[in-house]
Order: C-alpha cells, then sequence, then structure tokens
C-alpha cells in the first residue's frame, strides 16, 4: 500500500499542476480574445460617433437649424430621420429646452421638462461638442435609445 502511495502521489500532484497550468493557460486566452473584441468594438463605435457627430455639425451650420425657430424648421430635420430610421427622433431645442422642431407629431407635453426626461440634457447644454446621454427608455417612441446632443452655436 505504501508503495501504491509513493508512485500515486506524484503521479495525481501532476495531474493537478497540468489541470491548474491547462485552466490558467485557457482563462489567458479568453482575456486576450476578449480585450481585442473590446478594443475593435470600442474602434467601431468611436468611428461611429465621429460620423454622427461630423453629420450633426454639419446639420447645426445650418441657418434654419441656427434660427431656433419652432415655426419654421429645417426640413432637413424630418427628411433624415425617414432616411435613417436609426435616429427615431431629430429634435433642435433651444436652452430652455421650449423649442421644439422635430419631426414626429407627438411632442413633449408642457409638464414634460426635457431635462427631467431625457438624461445627459442638462450636462449637453455646458459640453462644446458632442454627448452621449444614457440609455432610456424614450418618452415619446417608447424604444430603448441613447441620445446623442450637439451644441448649435
Amino acid at each position: 500500500m505504501l508503495l501504491v502511495t509513493v508512485v500515486l502521489a506524484p503521479a495525481l500532484l501532476g495531474f493537478v499542476l497540468f489541470f491548474v497550468h491547462e485552466r490558467q493557460q485557457a482563462q489567458d486566452r479568453a482575456h486576450e480574445r476578449v480585450a481585442l473584441l473590446a478594443q475593435a468594438t470600442a474602434l467601431e463605435l468611436s468611428r461611429m460617433l465621429s460620423d454622427h457627430e461630423a453629420l450633426l455639425a454639419r446639420m447645426a451650420e445650418r441657418p434654419l437649424v441656427r434660427a431656433l425657430d419652432p415655426h419654421h424648421c429645417d426640413p432637413i430635420i424630418a427628411e433624415y430621420t425617414q432616411l435613417h430610421p436609426a435616429y427615431t427622433n431629430l429634435v433642435v431645442r433651444d436652452l430652455s429646452g421650449q423649442s421644439d422642431c422635430s419631426a414626429r407629431a407627438l411632442k413633449l407635453s408642457q409638464r414634460q421638462q426635457v431635462a427631467d426626461v431625457v438624461p445627459g440634457y442638462l450636462r449637453a447644454q455646458s459640453a462644446d461638442g458632442l454627448t452621449v446621454g444614457a440609455a432610456h427608455l424614450g418618452p415619446l417612441s417608447g424604444r430603448w435609445v441613447s441620445v446623442l446632443f450637439y451644441p448649435v452655436k
């Protein structure tokens, strides 16, 4: 029995060490794959957001957008959401949140303050460029949305 224990103990120890080593290698490979996937996703997201920022910057330069007149909205606001359904709504608002040029017939009511129903609105007012709000259930669309904000100067 002692001889069997002397022979099996190192073999069992070797098997345990082999198992631990293989487990660590599998974790390392999985970590590397996840890191590559995360970097690729971040790069793609960065490219997408810079494209959206460039587009919104060009829209913000248009005279009818800069006028912030809810009675004479720029037609591009309604047309763009029809061409690009990823934009569930495109809205131009003044700093008080009252002026509303958007493609939707349904608008926020007077009791619904933009700052209350759109996360990130107040932070976006002090930003110089594109900001992205937190994902939330859109008060008008009823879908999960993340709002892109771009200041009209």
